[in-house]
């Protein structure tokens, strides 16, 4: 009997040790920095979104979580995107979109929400105004870039005339607007324009084979990825192509030799493009401002404009110089 109730104490030690182990909670990290991230994971732009993710994952480190949404570089996903990250996962810190059309797209919605939205690429100057000052690109205007490829292409460059090529989406029909009345309208003398959904741009690129024009500005990544030089080529059409910065992107390179880019001339020279570099930036940005703030709206969003980082349209101040890619790397033009 005596050992009956010996076996018996050993089990209801062992069985209350057991309930007091499993029952005790995790203690919450306060430390920990909760992150939304919209970025195009698949889709046509799914190299952008690859490049966005390195740099979100180098600047990260543990002290941050981040929570993920594929937009396809789609207005009605990024909208679907934005809603899951801050309806359900009660986010209000957010990176991205990283395209234009999604980024006009949640626009409205940020400003109805408690959030603040780093930008990590070239967004229009409307889009702060439009987020309730809520939105801040990291980068800089779109129409500052445009501007500044019109001024180096006509006025260092001197080229004359010049064709366009953009595509039927807010990134690209901002770019273009933008260049042509900086060029100045009866400058641009050939124009064509894609809708993204053409199985083969050669007929449209029909467009530029007459006409004298000194050289091409191509305002959207798209152009690249369906073989326009290639194309180009086949239409004996060999006038030096511009276009933005996302030429770096290391699928592209392979595809773009010979392209003049805008770039910015802040950059550290680490061997990564401007997307992967902005993005940890932004990290960063938001992360620093986060824990000062001890995860205070308001706070953060005075910090971040205060940072003296960016003008009254939200955008980064940034320096632009022109680059190029040659053998397949950059170099300065």
């Amino acid at each position: 009997m005596k050992n009956l109730w010996i076996w018996i104490a050993i089990i209801v030690v062992a069985v209350g040790g057991y309930f007091t182990v499993s029952r005790a909670p995790e203690a919450p990290d306060a430390t920990k920095i909760k992150i939304g991230v919209i970025a195009p994971l698949t889709g046509i732009a799914a190299d952008y979104g690859a490049e966005m993710k390195a740099g979100i994952e180098a600047a990260g480190g543990t002290g941050i979580e981040f929570v993920y949404e594929d937009d396809k570089c789609d207005p009605k996903d990024a909208v679907a995107a934005y809603r899951k990250l801050v309806d359900f996962d009660k986010l209000s810190l957010i990176i991205g979109p990283a395209c234009g059309s999604p980024q006009e797209a949640i626009a409205p919605l940020v400003k109805e929400d408690d959030v603040v939205v780093i930008v990590p690429s070239a967004a229009s100057r409307g889009l702060y105004a439009g987020s309730g000052g809520k939105m801040y690109d990291m980068q800089y205007a779109l129409e500052s870039e445009a501007e500044f490829l019109a001024k180096q292409m006509h006025d260092v460059l001197k080229y004359e005339k010049v064709a366009v090529i953009s595509y039927q989406n807010a990134f690209s029909k901002t770019l273009a607007d933008s260049f042509k009345k900086a060029y100045g309208e009866e400058h641009v003398v050939r124009e064509a324009i894609f809708t993204g959904t053409e199985t083969d741009i050669s007929s449209g690129l029909l467009k530029l084979k007459s006409g004298e024009y000194d050289a091409i500005f191509s305002t959207d990544i798209s152009f690249f990825f369906a073989q326009g030089l290639k194309k180009l080529k086949d239409l004996k059409i060999d006038t030096p192509v511009f276009s933005s910065y996302a030429v770096e992107l290391p699928a592209l390179r392979p595809l773009v030799e010979g392209v003049a880019y805008s770039f910015p001339g802040d950059m550290e020279e680490n061997g990564r493009g401007a997307i992967y570099n902005i993005t940890k930036e932004s990290v960063e940005l938001l992360d620093e401002a986060a824990r000062a703030c001890e995860g205070e709206n308001a706070c953060i969003k005075k910090a971040i404009g205060d940072s003296g980082m960016f003008d009254e349209n939200g955008a980064n101040v940034r320096r632009l110089v022109l680059k190029r890619i040659k053998g397949g790397a950059p170099e300065a033009y």
